[in-house]
């Protein structure tokens, strides 16, 4: 949901989108800005504030959603719109790497499908006929990719970023991927 408010928030909710709105406006960084005592860390100032801010705001959005294993109290995502097309979720999935830049374990990925189940399932979504099929294709070739590029010793980021469709399921396309990352 996070992703969603920073990158597509046309698929919240206009009330939940302004309430995040509203509560990114208020977060305090005067703890950062001016800290009693001298931060010895690595992260530089900026870096500790987009922390922050997102820390504040999934905490809030988790406040919203209310405690795991219940039913969603508000809703936060128009699901109708955001299962209109699997690739809305895929480009979600295209920026999970590693901070290094690489890219993330398979099963890792299969994690963040898992979660999307389990929000349809929060929210008693059932999406439209054929989606899961198609979200099966696409992860299928995420999860492939990622393991071709663990297997090659290459786990750049390349492969789930670049504006080629990750449905093709050849080995030549995960080749030429690779290919393309190591030259």
């Amino acid at each position: 949901i996070f992703y969603l408010y920073e990158n597509n928030h046309q698929f919240l909710y206009d009330e939940f989108y302004r309430e995040l709105r509203q509560v990114d406006s208020i977060i305090n960084y005067d703890h950062i800005t001016h800290p009693r005592r001298c931060y010895n860390g690595n992260w530089t100032e900026e870096e500790r504030i987009a922390k922050h801010r997102e820390h504040y705001l999934r905490t809030h959005i988790c406040t919203v959603l209310g405690e795991a294993g219940t039913r969603a109290t508000r809703q936060t995502i128009d699901l109708d719109a955001f299962t209109d097309d699997p690739e809305h979720f895929v480009s979600f999935i295209r920026t999970r790497v590693q901070d290094t830049g690489e890219l993330m374990k398979p099963g890792v990925y299969g994690g963040y499908k898992s979660n999307l189940m389990f929000l349809f399932k929060r929210y008693r979504y059932i999406p439209r006929a054929g989606y899961s099929v198609e979200l099966k294709e696409y992860m299928d070739g995420v999860k492939r990719i990622a393991n071709e590029a663990r297997a090659a010793g290459e786990v750049s980021a390349y492969c789930l970023i670049c504006e080629d469709s990750l449905l093709m399921k050849t080995t030549q396309y995960v080749i030429m991927c690779i290919i393309h990352v190591l030259s």
